[in-house]
């Protein structure tokens, strides 16, 4: 599938960038779509606008792309947040087998 504004790369790369400052401008933006989340790390609606934070664009524009488009992205965003950091965990192995 040929998305209109989705990058793999350019997702990741832009999220690693990101600082709390945007982590808390994306939370409001959530909340002031009507996101009511007890825990904002587990709303859609606030991965979609970390996402349009990293992509630049409004969040508006964003949750307009195409089902399957908006469900790819926030899912990569949701996973980027939520996973192990892999390179902690390749260092722990590392430690662990030189004990």
């Amino acid at each position: 599938m040929e998305y209109k504004v989705y990058d793999k790369d350019k997702l990741e790369k832009a999220l690693r960038s990101m600082s709390g400052n945007d982590f808390m401008k994306a939370e409001k933006a959530a909340r002031q779509e009507g996101d009511q989340s007890m825990d904002i790390m587990t709303s859609r609606m606030f991965y979609a606008a970390l996402a349009a934070r990293a992509f630049k664009m409004p969040l508006p524009d964003l949750l307009e792309l195409p089902l399957k488009e908006v469900a790819v992205i926030t899912g990569d965003v949701g996973s980027f947040l939520l996973a192990p950091d892999a390179v902690k965990k390749e260092s722990q192995t590392s430690s662990e087998k030189s004990q």
